[in-house]
């Protein structure tokens, strides 16, 4: 492991509790693959709501909201398991850049895709990691602070905008033990779906706070369910996501051009 990356883990251990669970060592193999194969599928089924069906299926909608936290979970075991965070880095910048003329076809053109939000969420992760208790709750205030009121500002351009670049962080932090932080993390949820309205009758906030119930309670049921699969070896291949997420951008993109010439 980088030099960096030790001297993080021993101030991680320094402000963490005795009582961690070691959750990257209980999703490893076949619950890990679980977990994103289910935030792969619910993620599809946003996408395809969106870009053929003008988000007209508010459940696909809903569904959705599990995917970005199962992800942003996947990253945060990967961390505590010693993944060198440069190549990290480099590997979803690279993916993120290959994918996005793709994404640029399906989704908002003026939206980068979620690689890029995920590469930036490993980088203030490891920052944070390597930081006392009291500067984290500082930075977490802030950045919750700016999206509640800023929200629209704080996203555009990048899916989930600071609110996500945060949530891994955040994730990896209660999974070490800090259990504080977990009103962090509950916050961080209703901040990524504090924007839209997809309920003409109901209240935006009640939606938003609607969105986020499905995504942490959804979210834990996936990890729960997953966590049945423990001493089971992995069942993906290795590269499946890499595939998967501008294959699937890349047939949602041939099926809206089918539909729109029809």
């Amino acid at each position: 492991m980088p030099q960096t990356a030790t001297r993080g883990a021993a101030t991680l251990d320094a402000h963490t509790t005795d009582t961690s669970a070691g959750w990257e060592r209980l999703f490893v193999g076949a619950p890990l693959d679980f977990v994103k194969l289910v935030a792969a599928i619910a993620m599809t089924g946003g996408h395809t709501n969106l870009s053929l069906f003008n988000s007209d299926y508010v459940l696909l909608w809903r569904l959705d909201r599990i995917s970005f936290p199962l992800f942003c979970f996947a990253i945060a075991c990967n961390l505590l398991r010693g993944t060198p965070t440069p190549r990290y880095v480099q590997m979803l910048l690279l993916l993120g850049i290959a994918t996005q003329p793709i994404y640029a076809l399906v989704l908002p053109p003026y939206l980068a895709n979620v690689l890029f939000t995920l590469a930036a969420g490993v980088c203030v992760t490891e920052v944070l990691r390597q930081q006392d208790a009291r500067t984290q709750h500082i930075i977490f205030a802030i950045g919750v602070a700016v999206t509640f009121a800023f929200p629209i500002p704080t996203k555009s351009g990048w899916e989930f905008g600071i609110d996500g670049v945060l949530f891994p962080a955040a994730i990896l932090l209660v999974l070490a033990g800090r259990r504080d932080h977990i009103v962090w993390l509950l916050l961080l949820v209703i901040g990524q779906n504090w924007y839209g309205e997809f309920s003409p009758g109901e209240p935006w906030v009640l939606d938003a706070l609607i969105d986020a119930a499905y995504a942490s309670i959804g979210s834990l049921v996936i990890l729960s369910i997953a966590l049945l699969l423990r001493n089971h070896d992995r069942f993906l291949p290795r590269y499946a996501f890499h595939i998967f997420y501008p294959g699937h951008l890349a047939v949602l993109a041939v099926l809206g051009k089918l539909s729109a010439a029809s």
